[in-house]
């Protein structure tokens, strides 16, 4: 039987159920790295003429993951 990681969100009024099936800890990372990247970004920051591209915060997200697991194996 194929192992199944399930989280609830419990700040929520309605807690739900989330599964996250082929999630590595890489994708956890880059998560984690966004995660932080968009709370310290102000609210219209994706909006101004010069902002990043959606394409360009993934791939630094997963650049810092990258980072974070090259660190993880020393």
């Amino acid at each position: 039987m194929e192992e199944q990681t399930v989280t609830t969100c419990t700040w929520h009024p309605n807690p739900v159920a989330l599964e996250a099936k082929d999630m590595t800890l890489r994708d956890y990372f880059a998560t984690a790295a966004l995660q932080g990247m968009c709370a310290g970004a102000s609210v219209n920051c994706l909006r101004m003429p010069d902002a990043a591209m959606p394409e360009e915060i993934a791939k630094d997200a997963y650049d810092l993951a990258d980072a974070m697991l090259i660190e993880r194996a020393k």
